[in-house]
Order: structure tokens, then C-alpha cells, then sequence
């Protein structure tokens, strides 16, 4: 019996050997990732709570929480002086009050994307609670949408801010908002359980969270008009930031001997510099903007002192700036058609395929720096390898760029051919031999476009733009009765077409103007992109379809 309950006992044990040695180990995953939010369980006091007289809301979640970035996140509406404490405590958050609360009032606290789970981040966002201090809940609403009013894209982050109707003319700078909301990801906004009534409207994008349109470069949105608890379709603001005229200077930068950078808060492009001391006793002292305006890059031969200065002028500028001379090298350039042999060349070609002078610029060589000297007799023009004439031009916006002009033939294969030291640099440096191989389309290989707009309630002056991934690429300007249009000799590609209405005739967009109550200057985009092949030319019907705002 004893011996027979033994090999029992080894026979299991046998077996359990075998079967743990032909186990696959698996590694331990958790589960399914964990994709859900937290979400609201219960709350002090109730949520939509009438006669609320306490100090303090804790509201609690169905898992651990993390609260990010409280202070901007969290909304309270009407807003509290001085601000609640957000504190945590695991599942739940607590809304502190530290002064009495306005008395027979809606509160609503917007959670925006401040409560998120410990373990996988998901957000709870749009979570709010509501609570009021009366025996009833408002129950007034404010809706609509904020848009750029240059592109036209949603106008996200955006506190979205409402005031009593009787507020002075200046309110946004000097007066906290009775109410207030975000925009979402789609430039939505809802302002909800307010009191009935009408309400001034202003919406800001800020960084000092302090409620006050204090900072010059802050993007706003506004309607010049009350609006009303009772209005039925939705509100449409844009967003623009305001081009008061001014300019500030922010900081200068040297960066190598031959160029500095200035910085300026605003556009600069009527901002004049010269110099001041620590300069080389010649002459040569250029600049140029970036596409902003707000970055002057100045040229001059190399400095040798270990500082110097800039004297900077502008209406209502006036500064001078010092700074320590930077002995770094310039950086090499990027873009543009590389030189066919020999190490990388200190300029580039840029070519359009049509140099036509009424549609394209003709050819450019851009350079690292201005040049101090060109010998012409070192460059050459071949065209199908026969030497034509040609002119090098300076361009009248850069100092680092000449325009080769020459008269163009189709079907010919053109090649520019530069010999050693034919350029030589303000800081010294001379150009390598290089060359350069470019050609033309021939006519039938380009399309063109003809624009009919057809709205008659925009009888303004318009200007006509042509876009290629989003860079402008022709650009005219027609008279108020004038809608029609037509780009000529395009080459094929997908392009867009924008229209701004030019209300002052400046040939510009114009950003509107809190004070004067005056709006940007309209933006049109046509909803669907030309598709233009070779050979094409494309007649485009463009009818405006207004949208119903108020």
C-alpha cells in the first residue's frame, strides 16, 4: 500500500515536470490600455445645487486624478478676486473660495483639460459644474465661433470674456469680465446658465492670465455691437492682432563680424540704423527685413573691436544699441540650385522656369553676405553652349541677392558658369568656380487661370492672390468695379486662391482696430483648390455663399 502510494506521488510529480518545462512564459501586459477619462461621481454640494452659502466644492472622480495646470485651465464664471485654491486629494478636487461669493448668481467652473488619470493621462475635457447662490439657475446662453481672420483657421485657447452693457469704452483694459469661457480646438465657444440680458463681448488670447488686454502682440476678437442672451444664431468673431504703428526695439544680436540681428515688437520696415562706433572706417553699411518686419539684419565689413554700437531711428524710436562682436562664422546657405562641381559654393540659383518679367523674377544667385566685388569678366552665360550677354543686377530689397537678366528663348538649355574669386564677400571670402545648368518649358507646357468673382455687395478693391503650399506666387490688385482676374504662364501644380478686400486702397491687409470699433479687413479663400496641367487654362466661377451671422 505504502510502496503503491508512492509511485502515485512520483508519477504526478513526473508529470507536473514535464508540463511546467512545455509552458510558453508569457510576460504580464496589465490588460487593455486604459483609454477612458475620469469621470464625475459625486460632488459637495450637488451639482445644479440652488442656495450654495458654503466656502468650499469638492467634486470627485471615479479614479485617481491628476489636476494640470489649474490656473490657466480651470475657468470660474462670473470669475472670483482673489482666485480659489485648487487643492488635490486622490479621487477629488477641492474649489476654495477665499471671499464670499456674489450673492442670487449662476457659478459655472470650466475644468477645460485640467483633470486627466494617473496612470495613462486620458483628459476629461469640457467637464464643468454648476452651482448658484439663488434659488434658480440662470439659464441665458452666448455661443459662436472665433476664426483667424487671415487664414481663417479656428482660433483656439481664447478666453472669450462678457461684460455688463454700461461698461466704459475702454473696458478690456481696464475691467475684469463678468463672465467668461474658452474656445475650443475648433474655435467653439459656450457661454451657458447666464443671466438674461445683453452683454459686451471681447475675446483674448493671453499669457499673464489676468484678464486685462494690457500687452501690446496679444491676439484679440470683438463685435462692436451688444449682443444677447436671446440670439438664436450663432455669434462669428475674428482673431487678428492689432498694428497700433508702433514698434520696439527688444534686443540686438551679433552674430558673426559682418552681421547683426536687431529684434523689434511690431513691423520695422521704417525703422533706419547707422552706425555708432566700433565700426571700420569704410563705408560699406547695408539691411534687410525678414518676411515679418520685425527683424533687421544689418551688413558691414568686419569688425575688429570687441564691441560696438548701432544708432536705430524710427517715428517714436529712438535707441542705441551696444553689443560684443560675436567672431563666429557665418552659416552656409540652404535652398536654391547647387553649384555642378567643386566644394559647396558660397551662393545659390534660384530659377523659376519662366522669367517672363511681368509674371517672374528673373534668375537670382543669393550669397552668404553683400558682395564687396564682382568681376563680371569671370561669369559666363552659355546658351546650348554659345556664349549670349548678360547683366547682373543688384535686387532692390536685398543686398545679399543679384538678378541675372538676359533675353530668354525657349527650348534652349542655358548654363551659367562662374571662374574662381568671380565674387568676393564683405568678410573677404571669394567664390569657388562653380555652374549652374537651367532650362525653360516651352509655352504650351504652362496653364493659366481666369477668375470671375461674383458677389455684388463687394464692391471694394481687391487683391488677387495666387497660392502654392501656402507661399504666395502672383499677387495683383483690381479697382472696386473690377472682379475678374487672370495669372497667365503658371506652371502646373495645385495651386489656392485668397482675396482680401482692400477697404483703404493701401494694397495691404489691415488688422482691425478695438478703439475705432473697426473690423479686419475681409478675407476670402475659395473653397477648392485649381488643379492646373499643362496646357490648361482654367476659367473659375468664384461665388461668394455668405454664412448667416448676426
Amino acid at each position: 500500500m505504502g510502496q503503491k502510494f508512492r509511485h502515485i506521488l512520483y508519477t504526478a510529480a513526473a508529470c507536473w515536470i514535464i508540463l511546467a518545462g512545455c509552458a510558453k512564459v508569457m510576460p504580464l501586459t496589465g490588460g487593455d490600455q486604459d483609454k477612458t477619462p475620469p469621470a464625475y461621481r459625486s460632488s459637495t454640494p450637488d451639482t445644479f445645487s440652488l442656495n450654495f452659502k458654503g466656502k468650499a466644492v469638492i467634486i470627485k472622480f471615479d479614479e485617481f486624478i491628476n489636476l494640470k495646470d489649474p490656473t490657466h485651465e480651470i475657468l470660474v464664471s462670473p470669475p472670483v478676486y482673489p482666485a480659489p485654491e485648487f487643492i488635490l486629494n486622490g479621487q477629488a478636487v477641492k474649489i476654495k473660495f477665499k471671499d464670499s461669493l456674489l450673492p442670487n448668481i449662476t457659478y459655472v467652473i470650466q475644468f477645460g483639460k485640467s483633470i486627466e488619470d494617473i496612470t495613462e493621462g486620458n483628459v476629461n475635457t469640457g467637464f464643468s459644474f454648476v452651482f448658484s447662490t439663488g434659488p434658480y439657475l440662470d439659464s441665458g446662453v452666448v455661443a459662436g465661433n472665433i476664426a483667424d481672420a487671415f487664414t481663417g483657421k479656428p482660433s483656439e485657447g481664447f478666453k472669450v470674456m462678457l461684460y455688463k452693457p454700461d461698461v466704459s469704452d475702454s473696458f478690456p483694459y481696464k475691467e475684469k469680465p463678468f463672465y467668461l469661457a474658452y474656445t475650443d480646438a475648433g474655435g467653439n465657444f459656450r457661454l451657458g446658465n447666464l443671466r438674461k440680458g445683453d452683454y459686451r463681448i471681447f475675446a483674448l488670447k493671453e499669457d499673464n492670465n489676468n484678464y486685462l488686454y494690457d500687452r501690446e502682440g496679444e491676439e484679440i476678437a470683438f463685435l462692436p455691437h451688444t449682443v444677447s442672451t436671446g440670439d438664436t444664431l450663432p455669434l462669428k468673431l475674428v482673431s487678428f492682432k492689432e498694428e497700433t504703428g508702433k514698434v520696439k526695439f527688444m534686443k540686438g544680436k551679433s552674430v558673426s563680424p559682418v552681421r547683426t540681428e536687431l529684434y523689434f515688437q511690431g513691423r520695422a520696415a521704417a525703422v533706419k540704423a547707422r552706425p555708432y562706433f566700433g565700426f571700420p572706417d569704410s563705408a560699406y553699411f547695408a539691411y534687410e527685413f525678414n518676411t515679418a518686419q520685425d527683424t533687421m539684419t544689418l551688413w558691414h565689413y568686419p569688425i575688429a573691436a570687441d564691441s560696438f554700437g548701432v544708432f536705430i531711428d524710427a517715428p517714436n524710436l529712438s535707441d542705441t544699441v551696444v553689443l560684443k562682436t560675436n567672431r563666429a562664422a557665418q552659416p552656409a546657405l540652404t535652398g536654391g540650385k547647387r553649384a555642378r562641381s567643386g566644394p559647396q559654393a558660397m551662393m545659390v540659383l534660384n530659377a523659376a522656369g519662366n522669367f517672363k518679367f511681368d509674371l517672374y523674377s528673373p534668375p537670382v544667385l543669393t550669397f552668404t553676405e553683400p558682395l564687396k566685388r564682382v568681376d563680371t569678366s569671370l561669369v559666363h552665360l552659355l546658351a546650348d553652349s554659345v556664349p549670349v550677354p548678360f547683366g547682373l543686377k543688384a535686387d532692390s530689397v536685398s543686398p545679399r541677392k543679384l538678378l541675372l537678366t538676359f533675353p530668354v528663348a525657349e527650348k534652349k538649355k542655358y548654363t551659367l558658369v562662374c571662374d574662381s574669386a568671380a565674387f568676393t564677400e564683405i568678410s573677404g571670402k571669394v567664390s569657388v568656380p562653380t555652374s549652374y545648368a537651367f532650362g525653360f518649358r516651352t509655352a504650351v507646357e504652362y496653364g493659366s487661370v481666369n477668375i470671375v468673382y461674383q458677389d455684388s455687395l463687394l464692391k471694394y478693391p481687391k487683391i488677387w492672390q495666387l497660392l502654392k503650399e501656402d507661399r504666395v506666387i502672383r499677387e495683383t490688385f483690381t479697382i472696386a468695379n473690377l472682379n475678374n482676374v487672370k495669372f497667365g504662364r503658371l506652371e502646373p501644380g495645385t495651386y489656392k486662391l485668397r482675396l482680401i478686400i482692400d477697404n483703404n486702397e493701401n494694397k495691404k491687409w489691415d488688422t482691425g482696430q478695438f478703439m475705432t470699433g473697426t473690423q479686419p479687413e475681409k478675407v476670402l479663400y475659395m473653397s477648392d483648390p485649381v488643379e492646373l496641367k499643362p496646357g490648361w487654362d482654367a476659367e473659375i466661377i468664384w461665388k461668394m455663399v455668405k454664412p448667416r451671422t448676426r
